[in-house]
Parts: C-alpha cells; sequence; structure tokens
C-alpha cells in the first residue's frame, strides 16, 4: 500500500462517523428507526421504546416524515403512535424527549381537533398526515421507535 493511499484512509476513518443499526431496525440519516407491530397505549409504547434504548420516533422534517410513512406502508400499518403530546398545554404540541415545540407539523384536515377536550397524543397515518388521539390504555396502535 502506497504511503498516500494510508494518509487518505487515515484521514477518511477520521471523519467518519459510521454507526451499524441492531438487526430489525433501518438508518435514515443519523437515526435508527423500528416499526414495533404490537399495539400498545400510547404511554407503553413510550416506554417500550425507552427499554430498547431509545424513543417513539419524533419527526422534526418533512423528509423524515417521508420515510417514516414509507417504513409503516411496508408493514402495512394503519395509524401508528409517534412521540409528541400537548400534555403540559393543551394546544402546544411538543416532543416528547425533551419537551420542545415541534419543528415540523404534517397536521391532517382539521387536526389538531382536541376531540371531546380529551386527545393529547400523536399519532401518523399511512399518509403521512397526523392525528392527535386519546391516550387512554384502551386506545391502541402500533408505534415507531427511534434511536
Amino acid at each position: 500500500m502506497s504511503t498516500s493511499t494510508l494518509l487518505l484512509l487515515l484521514a477518511l476513518t477520521g471523519v467518519c462517523h459510521c454507526f451499524v443499526c441492531p438487526n430489525s431496525w433501518t438508518r435514515y440519516g443519523n437515526s435508527c428507526y423500528a416499526y414495533i407491530g404490537q399495539p400498545l397505549p400510547w404511554v407503553e409504547a413510550t416506554s417500550f421504546c425507552r427499554a430498547s434504548g431509545g424513543r417513539l420516533v419524533e419527526i422534526t422534517s418533512a423528509s423524515e416524515n417521508t420515510f417514516v410513512q414509507n417504513l409503516i406502508n411496508s408493514k402495512g400499518a394503519g395509524k401508528v403512535w409517534f412521540g409528541i403530546n400537548d400534555m403540559v398545554e393543551n394546544g402546544r404540541w411538543v416532543l416528547t424527549s425533551n419537551r420542545r415545540d415541534i419543528p415540523y407539523s404534517n397536521w391532517a384536515p382539521g387536526e389538531p381537533n382536541n376531540l371531546y377536550n380529551n386527545q393529547a397524543c400523536g399519532a401518523i397515518y399511512s399518509n403521512g398526515q397526523w392525528d392527535d388521539e386519546y391516550c387512554s390504555v384502551s386506545r391502541t396502535f402500533t408505534f415507531v421507535c427511534e434511536k
């Protein structure tokens, strides 16, 4: 191996922030994503993702929204939980992990509507549009984790 090739390889390894996602997780950008096909209430889905070393997916851009939409469509899912809520302040939707205002949204027409003043958890349809949903233990959907 020539000296210039060796120097190039050393330079590339110094700037490469490569990582591999665990089995059954899919890489997109700087995160790994897993569709979880077990329907759970929103709070339990959140706990499941944390126990897996991640969080409910927090969609922060149109491109990430499209990625998640494609992921759930590839699994034949209809509506899935994701990591936003307005539990602390009605109408102020935040990322679940850090309570920061959502930087991007893709609400379905007429949403969020806080039906019966009781919808505070985020869900995404297979068409990529968002809905506010009941957080009750009787309401279950599949979900996507991110880490």
